[in-house]
């Protein structure tokens, strides 16, 4: 049911927009790629479909896939219901990193290349600092692991500050991935989201069951043969390169991590990681499809940047949250 939903959300978003298509127009032009612009009757809904639309669509399910899977994860690692994919200050480090590709004019290198690589370069150099610092006797600690995460976010976050300073007519455009956006979407950064997605949400679904028993507290999963060790290593380090990764090719795309983990609960109707996981990667891929969709129709189809929308709802949940769940 949950891949029904996700697809009759693909293909209203295909078909949605400043330009509407018709779903025969956009069916014509999914069986018949090569024709183009030779075919009066398919060039245009084909440019639209294939150049615009269909790459867009694709990166919103990996990035809401990615988003949900990372969240999953992280609740999971520090057993709390409010931690969310940029725990580790990822996000930072890799808006520090698109920010000084954009104030130095290489955005266009290696054919806009450069940009994506560099904020996953930021992201992955601030995952192994807090990785380091939060390791104790071999194991990472939960608790030296938020704070080394709150700690190089904040601190990371003062950089970005200054680089907007330094950065002068270059202001707006940072300041535009910084809250996130699929405007410039590509068949490019998929293939460099996937390849990360896959092996990332391939070592956090073989943690699954042992994150199940990790639920019940470090002591009791040890008793029961559980290395909560290579469980805390791996969460950490699959997570936080999916946070990395989204960030990379999109920017920043707040509380999709925080709120889509609740949603698939919520779903499922149990705490299994094995179904949650599963759950929340479709539930995120929807959520990511319905906000970009609102937030590229908005403003007569001038559109907004879809960390708006998602911020705009998942803050008053966050809130809500807070308040159901103090602990």
């Amino acid at each position: 049911m949950l891949i029904a939903i996700v697809v009759i959300a693909a293909v209203g978003a295909v078909c949605v927009g400043p330009v509407r298509l018709a779903p025969a127009a956009v069916v014509y032009a999914l069986l018949h790629p090569s024709l183009g612009a030779s075919d009066a009757t398919s060039s245009h809904a084909g440019t639209i479909l294939w150049q615009i639309r269909l790459p867009r669509v694709l990166l919103e399910i990996l990035i809401g896939a990615a988003l949900g899977a990372a969240g999953v994860a992280f609740q999971a690692l520090l057993r709390n219901d409010l931690a969310e994919p940029y725990t580790t200050g990822v996000s930072s480090g890799s808006a520090v990193g698109a920010a000084i590709v954009i104030v130095c004019g290489l955005e266009t290198t290696w054919n806009g290349l450069l940009l994506p690589l560099a904020a996953l370069a930021g992201g992955l150099a601030t995952l192994w600092i807090v990785y380091q610092l939060a390791v104790t006797r071999g194991e990472i600690s939960a608790r030296s692991l938020l704070l080394a995460g709150v700690v190089a976010g904040a601190f990371l976050w003062s950089a970005e500050m200054l680089v907007l300073r330094i950065a002068g007519k270059s202001t707006d455009e940072v300041l535009a991935w910084l809250m996130g956006s699929l405007a410039s979407a590509s068949w490019r950064d998929s293939l460099i989201l996937a390849p990360i997605g896959i092996v990332a949400v391939a070592a956090i679904s073989s943690m699954t069951s042992a994150m199940n028993v990790y639920a019940l507290g470090d002591e009791q999963a040890r008793s029961l043969g559980v290395d909560t060790g290579r469980l805390k290593a791996i969460l950490t380090v699959a997570a936080s390169a999916l946070a990395a990764a989204t960030v990379s090719v999109a920017g920043i795309i707040g509380f999709v991590g925080l709120i889509v983990p609740h949603i698939a609960r919520a779903i499922s109707g149990t705490a299994d990681h094995k179904v949650v996981l599963s759950v929340a990667m479709l539930a995120g891929a929807t959520v990511m499809i319905i906000s970009d969709t609102i937030a590229r129709v908005s403003f007569g189809g001038d559109g907004i940047p879809v960390g708006v929308i998602t911020a705009l709802v998942g803050g008053p949940y966050f809130l809500w949250l807070l308040k159901a769940k103090p602990g």
